[in-house]
């Protein structure tokens, strides 16, 4: 293993990157970009991909930067900022376990990244993983595949805030938490490793809202809030009537 290094980029973001292990034996491809390469390919991927870490509240990359690295998440959860005109934040998404971050077109990151938990990242050189996908059309159908899954999921997301009331919009988000395999805890709650603040920026509600609505779900006996980070769902079928408007 080589020693550690850090990556100045030009938003000043600074992560340890570690050579380690061999992509072939990695435990955490299932899911991923990765998951349909053979041996061989494994082994190119190695020859160039180097390991990321990131404390809570790191920057991975800032709106604007040279776009230079793909990233695969292997541990922890990041979120997408889009700061608007009138400096207010918006949470453009929230990544997890399995995601890929920062394809796009125009050669510059469209939104800052930053770790909410502790992050592990395969980072990808892009001029080295672009030339993998010219040679490797699986992998890139495999991105494509990806995306298209976000893509979906994000316009329906767009028409449950056009449409959903809060009580239903912070449903649909619980049980869409309750799916992540690593939120979901051996007890069978789930950890919320967002804030309050991080879920109103989300959902375009205010922290009142939220707060609001999670003490009434409480109160209904739909959940339990064991934590200001943990919940249990304890009647999952009517958060799913809310969560459907039925």
């Amino acid at each position: 293993m080589d020693g550690p290094l850090v990556d100045k980029g030009p938003g000043k973001a600074q992560y340890p990157l570690v050579k380690e292990g061999r992509c072939r034996n990695c435990t955490r491809r299932e899911g991923t970009l990765c998951d349909v390469l053979t041996c061989d390919e494994l082994d190119r991927l190695d020859g160039f991909m180097m390991i990321a870490t990131f404390d809570p509240g790191q920057t991975i990359f800032f709106e604007g930067d040279n776009l230079t690295n793909y990233y695969n998440i292997t541990e922890g959860v990041i979120r997408l900022i889009k700061l608007l005109a009138d400096g207010r934040r918006a949470i453009l998404d929230f990544l997890y376990r399995g995601d890929f971050l920062g394809l796009n077109a125009k050669g510059q990151y469209a939104y800052s990244a930053e770790a909410i938990t502790p992050v592990r990242l395969c980072r990808f050189p892009r001029p080295q993983l672009q030339a993998m996908f010219a040679d490797t059309p699986k992998m890139e159908g495999r991105l494509l595949g990806i995306y298209t899954d976000k893509l979906v999921a994000n316009q329906q997301r767009l028409t449950d805030l056009a449409r959903k009331s809060p009580r239903e919009r912070l449903a649909t988000f619980l049980l869409d938490l309750a799916k992540k395999d690593g939120l979901r805890c051996g007890d069978g709650g789930i950890l919320l490793p967002m804030s309050r603040e991080d879920i109103s920026d989300f959902l375009g509600l205010t922290i009142e809202t939220i707060s609001r609505t999670f003490s009434a779900f409480s109160k209904e006996g739909l959940l339990e809030i064991q934590q200001r980070k943990k919940v249990n769902i304890l009647e999952a079928e009517k958060l799913e009537a809310i969560a459907e408007s039925l």
